[in-house]
Parts: C-alpha cells; sequence; structure tokens
C-alpha cells in the first residue's frame, strides 16, 4: 500500500467537492427520514414484500395484490400487538413465509387467501391466539374489501 493508492491525485469526489460552491445559508439542518422507534404501516410492508418479489423476478398482479395487501395490513397490526404475539410469531420471517406462498401461487396461476398465505403463522398459534389471528385476517381483509 501507498499513499498514492490511498489518496489518488485524481478523485473525482475530491474535484466534485472543490467546485461546489460554498453554502450562503449557514448551518445545514437535517432530520431523519422517519423515527424508527414508530411502527411501520400496511404499505411499509406492501413495499418491503413488493421488494422480495421484485427480487425474486416477480411483479405482483392484480389478482394476488389484493391478498398481498391484506397480508401487510395484518403484520402490521401483530406489531401493534406485542403482548399478543410474541416476536416470532410477528417476525418479518413470517411475512416472508406469506409472501413466499403468494408468489408461489401466482406463478401456479392459482388464487390465494390472504388467510392461506398466513397459514403457516395460524399453524404455530395456540388455539387462543389463532382465533385474535383469524380475527385481525379477517378485519383486514374486510377493511380492503376483500372477503
Amino acid at each position: 500500500m501507498t499513499a498514492a493508492s490511498i489518496y489518488p491525485s485524481l478523485d473525482p469526489v475530491l474535484a466534485a467537492l472543490i467546485g461546489t460552491p460554498p453554502s450562503s445559508s449557514g448551518v445545514l439542518r437535517s432530520t431523519p427520514a422517519g423515527d424508527a422507534r414508530e411502527p411501520l404501516h400496511g404499505d411499509d410492508y406492501w413495499e418491503i414484500a413488493q421488494s422480495w418479489c421484485r427480487r425474486e423476478g416477480l411483479l405482483v398482479d392484480a389478482y394476488h395484490a389484493d391478498s398481498l395487501r391484506v397480508v401487510c395490513d395484518v403484520h402490521a397490526r401483530l406489531q401493534e400487538q406485542p403482548d399478543q404475539f410474541a416476536l416470532p410469531e410477528r417476525s418479518l420471517a413470517r411475512l416472508q413465509d406469506a409472501v413466499d406462498l403468494v408468489m408461489q401461487a401466482q406463478r401456479s396461476g392459482r388464487f390465494i387467501t390472504a388467510q392461506e398465505a398466513l397459514r403457516w403463522s395460524l399453524s404455530r398459534l395456540p388455539p387462543p391466539r389463532r382465533v385474535v389471528l383469524q380475527d385481525i385476517i379477517a378485519a383486514c381483509a374486510h377493511a380492503r374489501d376483500s372477503c
């Protein structure tokens, strides 16, 4: 290693910085894009789910998007109830399981409901909490008119 390899004389970033006029407004004030302590919403989980689908080369069609949106809404609702649902039950791994099932359904040309997509999560819960999750799924589906 040499100084020349670590600090090249033709550094394009340095050139851009040197060519930038000084700010006339004084101090740069910036705020974070969001508060990491705030819970995510269904639309946030929808973006996450879509990114996973895109990574797999799948554009979710309208036929499966309704079910996937309900799944994302359900996942957001689970985050609001940490006393009712343990972290493993509401983790991104459970969301990923449901997204994978929706992707499989779309690839095979069959319809899947949000409840079917969440079957892995449902199967792991004891009966009383399973009923609560089924009620959440029904409420989220009703809110999106996907019953």
